[in-house]
């Protein structure tokens, strides 16, 4: 049996038996105690509860349960919580399992994991380093970096990032920095993938990494929508029957929607609100529209109609509402999700710094993806998030997703 990754937490080890008891309804109480602790996740063996339980009461994580004995109960509490089964060997023997989770240190665990660094480089760093912990494994062993300080064209790579097995890093226009240097290195990346044309990312970038070995290969178009395009093509997206259509400025639809695209390889198209500047493969047949008609118009869903397209609006009353839409709407995904700041950290630019690089790791890890105001508790985020088996991780540090908002989410 083998542990699935749950709240940042996997079985590991034993703590000493209590005495017997009593039973209120006749019968001797066998009481077995569990730690579970944050080190060392991907424990390939179910564990064993301690004394006379021992061979009897077992856990272990699957489907975001835990289990003990075949049966199935609710998620494990964070410190002592108890679950009564009837021995197997005694109809006069009750077992009571105490499972106790702590971060190694004996600390209690934050319900989700954050992925964070002192900067944005730095943050797509860690997402890399937890979704390619042993490096690369594909065969092209290939990476995607994409401008750090504008998301358009990562968005758009999503699907890329899916087909590729590619994580996404970013840098800045006119130097690539250390650390990424450092992060590619650890990858054992042999490709390089630059997402935009020189004016995007220079052509110094493209020659210093050439000169370091890499083969490089730059995508782009003269508009983010035909980069986009051209992204998709790369990919081998283009050739789909369905795409998804989100507004090329106003891009936390795209956000959204990088989610189905990196795990389904659906491509992504940008678009105007009013238009398509680009036009779609005559093999789509069917498109999901990401945002209302404040951001993609109902008069571009009618010329997709007029097509012969079929037109699958997610939107909700916000971004946020049409964010939990998406998820609704990615089917058989996994239990663990991804929350990312739904806000642009710039007041005078759309900016998603942490986010761009999410998509990548909700391909690793079969996750939805969903939008977090930083700085309010949206009800219907946390009404979604409430009474769900999630393994969630955080991108991002405190100025992006506070430990407050997570709190009043229910995390």
């Amino acid at each position: 049996m083998k542990f699935t990754k749950f709240l940042g937490v996997s079985v590991l080890a034993l703590m000493a038996a209590l005495p017997n008891a009593a039973h209120a309804n006749g019968g001797n109480i066998g009481y077995c105690e569990m730690t579970i602790t944050k080190k060392d996740v991907g424990i390939e063996n179910a564990v064993d509860a301690t004394n006379h339980c021992k061979g009897m009461v077992y856990g272990y994580y699957g489907g975001g349960n835990f289990h003990i004995t075949g049966l199935t109960t609710s998620v494990v509490d964070y410190s002592g919580q108890k679950f009564e089964v009837t021995s197997l060997t005694s109809s006069n023997m009750y077992e009571v399992l105490t499972v106790y989770i702590e971060d190694g240190s004996g600390k209690v665990p934050d319900a989700f994991t954050r992925l964070s660094g002192q900067t944005r480089l730095d943050t797509a760093i860690e997402v890399s380093k937890e979704g390619w912990p042993n490096g690369l494994q594909s065969a092209e062993k290939s990476v995607i970096l994409a401008r750090a300080d504008n998301p358009a064209d990562a968005l758009a790579a999503s699907s890329l990032s899916g087909v590729k097995d590619a994580p996404i890093l970013l840098t800045y226009s006119s130097n690539v920095d250390q650390s990424v240097l450092n992060e590619l290195a650890r990858l054992n990346a042999k490709k390089v993938y630059l997402l935009g044309g020189s004016v995007a990312i220079h052509q110094g970038v493209e020659t210093k990494l050439a000169n370091k070995g890499y083969v490089v290969e730059r995508i782009s178009g003269s508009t983010r929508f035909e980069t986009a395009a051209r992204i998709n093509e790369e990919a081998g997206t283009s050739n789909n029957s369905k795409a998804i259509i989100a507004n090329g400025y106003s891009v936390a639809d795209a956000l959204s929607a990088s989610a189905d695209a990196a795990i389904n390889g659906v491509p992504i198209y940008l678009a105007n609100k009013g238009d398509l500047p680009v036009n779609l493969p005559s093999s789509v047949t069917s498109v999901d529209v990401y945002g209302g008609s404040a951001v993609i118009s109902d008069g571009v869903v009618s010329q997709l109609k007029s097509k012969g397209i079929s037109v699958n609006r997610i939107a909700g009353s916000n971004r946020y509402t049409t964010s939990i839409a998406g998820a609704e709407n990615l089917k058989g995904s996994s239990s663990n999700i991804i929350l990312v700041r739904g806000k642009s950290v710039n007041t005078t630019k759309e900016d998603y710094p942490d986010a761009v690089a999410a998509s990548a790791l909700a391909h690793k890890l079969d996750a939805k993806i969903l939008l977090v105001h930083p700085w309010l508790d949206v009800a219907e985020t946390k009404a979604y998030l409430q009474g769900k088996n999630h393994n969630v991780y955080v991108l991002g540090g405190e100025a992006a997703i506070s430990q407050d908002v997570l709190k009043g989410l229910g995390l």
